[in-house]
């Protein structure tokens, strides 16, 4: 946890803002992941974490999450809804395409091409316990990543969700800095899909 070289973080009081902290070394990896979901890991690539909360039971979320007509009626933000691939009672397949604007750190990871996503998650409605994958489809070596999802219940009949893992770019020179770029989106996108899970939890 010692990979984050500095961080700076603001110190608030009562809503003002003040000088810098400077955060103790051992403890940066943990006040990244608190202020941005995400830090650069020891195993290389860039680690990341979400928590959600939704409304309602850990097989009502887990059913949100697993639906084919959620997902391709959801508009994520930089890529065109998806195309199912495979759908099971416990998994989920999708192919997406990145249509945002892409730098030209990432046009090198791709090599100029059309970038488009697989994501796949598997899930257990039962125990909540599942994994997220997700690669480039022409080059899944190169790009890709893996996750860790949890769906525990808490109280007031409501669910938590936490999505931990890492995402790698095994581009020389140039890797971490594209992970730099992607993870924030990739965080972004999990939080716009959350808050769609909690409408679609609402509404009758």
């Amino acid at each position: 946890m010692d990979c984050l070289r500095f961080l700076w973080i603001p110190r608030v009081v009562e809503g003002d803002v003040h000088t810098p902290v400077r955060v103790p070394t051992h403890l940066r990896a943990h006040v990244a992941l608190h202020f941005f979901g995400f830090f650069v890991s020891k195993n290389g690539g860039m680690r990341f974490e979400v928590e959600h909360v939704f409304p309602g039971s850990v097989a009502a979320v887990a059913g949100v999450l697993l639906d084919s007509s959620f997902h391709c009626a959801l508009a994520l933000p930089d890529l065109s809804l998806p195309e199912v691939l495979e759908h099971t009672s416990g998994m989920l397949r999708l192919r997406y395409e990145f249509v945002g604007s892409l730098d030209p750190i990432a046009r090198r990871v791709i090599g100029g091409r059309k970038l488009t996503w697989i994501q796949e998650l598997r899930l257990d409605s039962g125990s909540g316990a599942g994994t997220l994958s997700f690669s480039a489809e022409a080059d899944p070596k190169k790009l890709y990543g893996s996750a860790d999802v949890a769906l525990v219940a808490i109280d007031g009949g409501q669910t938590r969700r936490t999505v931990a893992g890492d995402l790698f770019v095994k581009v020389p020179l140039v890797g971490g800095t594209a992970e730099r770029k992607i993870v924030p989106g990739l965080v972004r996108r999990l939080d716009v899909e959350a808050d769609a899970v909690r409408v679609a939890l609402t509404t009758p």
